[in-house]
């Protein structure tokens, strides 16, 4: 029982900017498991956090709808690239289709859905928390078209600019996210530690999971 984020952001408007980091960082410990057993979700969107109440009252987020995650798996020969890994989508695809909801889908994603990896799913976090503070989408466009070229060639959004009181480190590490070159991303357990600092303590228990488990997570991601 509950809500999804989106549905909540519609009701609410922009959320405080601690709620939202508590929200992302849950979000977070969660697509680093998928991440560790290959997984690349591909479709994150505030619709598919779910904010449900844990026992104790407290605000637990539910990935959701894997319906169009690509599986990696380790140690296969067919269809594997050069580190041996074999891709698997979960749907049939073309390079040409276009898989998730292209709001909040990374570049790479946008010109090729088999080229998502882990950090196209980070990308995609980056997106939601910048709407979680700001109310608004970073790329916006009166076409599909459109809001391709914006994602792929358009000028970066500044996200101070739509809420000037949150800290300027916040949007650091949003910028981070929104890298064009993935090889710039943080991995999705780093962007939970950098957002540590602007978090409740409702984040502290995915905190203490995501440093037990994050380096055996980073290895075994795509």
């Amino acid at each position: 029982e509950g809500t999804d984020l989106a549905e909540l952001l519609k009701k609410r408007g922009p959320f405080p900017v601690a709620e939202a980091c508590d929200y992302i960082i849950q979000a977070c410990e969660a697509i680093a498991e998928a991440h560790g057993h290959g997984i690349v979700h591909r479709d994150l969107k505030p619709a598919n956090l779910f904010l449900t109440r844990g026992t104790g009252g407290e605000a637990v987020v539910k990935v959701l709808d894997f319906g169009v995650s690509k599986v990696v798996e380790l140690g296969l020969d067919d269809h594997s690239d050069s580190g041996g890994r074999s891709h698997l989508d979960s749907v049939v695809t073309k390079a040409t289709d276009l898989l998730g909801s292209p709001s909040y889908m990374a570049p790479e994603q946008v010109i090729s859905a088999r080229d998502a990896d882990a950090r196209s799913d980070v990308w995609s976090l980056g997106v939601i928390l910048f709407r979680l503070v700001s109310g608004r989408a970073p790329f916006t466009g009166n076409s599909l078209g459109d809001l391709i070229q914006n994602i792929v060639h358009g000028p970066m959004p500044n996200l101070r600019h739509f809420r000037p009181d949150i800290p300027a480190g916040l949007e650091d590490v949003v910028g981070r996210c929104l890298e064009r070159d993935r090889e710039r991303r943080p991995d999705v357990v780093e962007f939970a530690r950098m957002l540590a600092p602007y978090a409740g303590p409702n984040a502290a228990p995915s905190l203490e999971r995501i440093a037990i488990l994050g380096p055996a997570l980073v290895q075994a991601a795509p």
